[in-house]
């Protein structure tokens, strides 16, 4: 098994010996059946496949979605976010994550790439191998914030405006 915090391979089926990540729930997400009706905290997993999501049934609030050899696509656009922050988290390894967000809408992203690209609104805000911390512009002003922990290792996530 491969860590999706920090890439490393692991012999362990519960702890990464490299970053100390428990894979005893990256296991659990991704032999669990595909959910149909997500709610706040729930997790969805596109493993070799595409999932789609959209906050217009979701509530969004503390949810994890990730894409492992597979590709994500969160539209935030149905309905509008809550005022105050929105936090959910991403993970794609081997994989691809796309988020639409309304424009208003300020973007705070932490969390780690392994050989990968976060790209917020166009702009690439961390690639390669690291750490990020990355606030849009409009962030401390906007009454809508959506903060992304994000993961990705040899993957792509893009955060952009509504089509």
């Amino acid at each position: 098994m491969y860590c999706p915090r920090c890439g490393a391979q692991s012999d362990s089926v519960k702890f990464c010996r490299s970053c100390g990540t428990n894979l005893t729930r990256v296991s659990q997400v991704i032999e669990r059946p595909a959910q149909t009706g997500a709610t706040a905290g729930s997790t969805t997993v596109g493993l070799f496949s595409e999932k789609r999501l959209s906050n217009r049934n979701l509530q969004v609030q503390g949810h994890n979605a990730g894409a492992i050899f597979g590709s994500l696509k969160v539209d935030l656009t149905a309905e509008r976010l809550p005022e105050g922050e929105t936090k959910i988290t991403l993970f794609s390894v081997f994989g691809a994550a796309e988020v639409l967000v309304a424009d208003d809408v300020g973007i705070h992203v932490t969390g780690f790439t392994g050989f990968a690209t976060i790209n917020v609104r166009g702009k690439d805000v961390n690639s390669g191998f690291g750490t990020c911390n990355y606030f849009s512009d409009n962030y401390e002003k906007a009454s809508r914030r959506l903060h992304i922990d994000a993961s990705a290792v040899f993957a792509e996530l893009k955060i952009k405006g509504p089509k």
